[in-house]
């Protein structure tokens, strides 16, 4: 039996690669939702909810594009790096550089974080620390040539 070239064996994918791509697998059709909803409230095709509706007309453009460009990344970040893909990295690193805009932007133009309490920092803090060990993790694989 001959041995397959490198390129053609199929990537034995790390436990972890495993995990955080079915986690985003299953955050997709939320994240594709969110897309849609974001969509159809800018534009005026349905209404805003009175509950949200204070929150959302403080959103600038710049909010609803960003949240309209990360939403199209997540899922194909999500496919390159189940993929094995060492454009997984770069991906990443955009929405990982987009959300570092949106929180300063957030923070400085909109004063944003003002009404948000210490629960709302909080969550916003563990989601940021999350996102930087996932990004960390996309560049040890990187680093050690199992991507791509």
């Amino acid at each position: 039996m001959t041995d397959l070239p490198e390129e053609l064996t199929p990537p034995k994918r790390p436990i972890l690669v495993w995990i955080i791509s079915i986690f985003f697998f299953i955050c997709t059709p939320f994240v594709l939702f969110s897309l849609v909803m974001t969509l159809l409230m800018v534009s005026g095709a349905i209404p805003v909810p009175e509950s949200q509706r204070q929150f959302f007309e403080s959103q600038s453009n710049f909010d609803h594009g960003a949240t309209i460009i990360n939403d199209i990344m997540v899922p194909i970040w999500a496919v390159l790096f189940f993929l094995l893909k060492r454009e997984s990295l770069y991906v990443f690193l955009g929405m990982l550089a987009l959300s570092v805009i949106t929180i300063t932007y957030a923070a400085v133009a909109e004063g944003m974080f003002s009404g948000l309490g210490a629960l709302g920092l909080i969550l916003i803090a563990i989601i940021f620390i999350l996102n930087l060990a996932t990004f960390y993790y996309n560049w040890h694989l990187f680093r050690k040539g199992v991507l791509r």
